[in-house]
């Protein structure tokens, strides 16, 4: 009983000093920059992590079972391009189930290479990321076209007393995945397969079908990224920008939260807090016109800093 109370005690002093960095980072920028912590704009900051958010869920999910998923953003282009052209600017839902499926159908790929084939996450994700952006250049040629439908339009850029639906969006599927992680039969397994797969194997535990979900889970979330992605900016990316950013930045961020890459360290709560801290940091930087090399940096330092403090708590 001793040792249950003192790891929870270490998971509490963990998310208050995440919570506290979240608070102090906005404390320090509010009275360094005129209007930073205005309503619009945090909310507005909010919005802009709403899709790294439902991203880097996925991506926690992944991370939580000992693996990574480098594919994410390859996904996420390729449901942007393909959501874009299928819509025509007209129909909504079709479109969206398609995406949705792509995702998972690329998941599968994933989970079963990993689970049952037993290939390295890093080399099979890393696969699937060239292959799907092969097939995304291969398909479109390096050019883009079609558009939102008025109906998505208005939901991803519309707002309900001041809250953007993107983020109460990303929001419920953070409480939802956070309530599945904690409550449920399939998050504990998850958990006890990135602790011991040999323990959760002896168990009686699925271990690969395990890992097949949790990735199919993880490239349907970059799927529905992808999709709302679309109505955010009305039209597919040009030139497929940012690819690599979301990859990096959802494991940035979810290792900011406090998801080791050991596994069944961490959670879906956690992640939230990392996003807002990613974002929240990348917005004050750009508006003190920190240029992008200070902004890389500081990132880069962060990203060892604060994984080492938990290390210390952990210890």
């Amino acid at each position: 009983m001793p040792q249950i109370w003192h790891s929870v005690s270490k998971e509490t002093i963990q998310f208050a000093a995440i919570l506290a960095l979240l608070f102090a980072l906005v404390a320090l920028f509010g009275m360094l920059i005129p209007g930073f912590l205005s309503i619009q704009h945090l909310f507005d900051i909010t919005q802009t992590a709403a899709l790294l958010g439902i991203v880097s869920i996925g991506q926690t999910l992944a991370i939580l079972t000992g693996g990574i998923d480098l594919s994410v953003a390859a996904v996420l282009v390729l449901t942007n391009v393909l959501g874009g052209e299928f819509m025509h600017g007209e129909i909504t839902v079709l479109p969206g189930i398609f995406c949705l499926l792509i995702g998972a159908l690329i998941g599968l790929g994933n989970g079963v290479a990993i689970g049952y084939i037993r290939i390295p996450p890093i080399v099979a994700t890393l696969a699937s990321m060239v292959i799907v952006t092969g097939y995304t250049y291969v398909r479109t040629g390096g050019l883009v076209k079609g558009s939102a439908s008025p109906d998505l339009f208005a939901i991803c850029t519309g707002s309900h007393f001041w809250i953007p639906n993107l983020t109460v969006i990303w929001l419920a599927l953070s409480i939802f995945f956070a309530l599945m992680m904690r409550i449920t039969v399939i998050g504990r397994k998850i958990y006890a397969v990135g602790s011991n797969p040999l323990s959760a194997r002896s168990a009686g535990v699925n271990v690969p079908g395990v890992i097949t979900l949790t990735y199919i889970l993880s490239s349907v979330l970059a799927g529905l990224a992808g999709f709302l992605l679309v109505g955010y900016i009305k039209n597919p990316i040009s030139g497929f920008t940012g690819q690599a950013g979301y990859t990096l930045d959802s494991i940035g961020a979810v290792v900011i939260g406090g998801t080791m890459f050991t596994g069944a360290r961490g959670g879906i709560e956690k992640t939230i807090i990392g996003v807002l801290i990613f974002k929240i940091l990348f917005s004050a930087l750009v508006m003190l016109q920190v240029g992008e090399v200070g902004r890389l940096i500081i990132t880069g330092v962060l990203l060892i800093v604060i994984p080492a403090v938990y290390n210390r708590i952990q210890r």
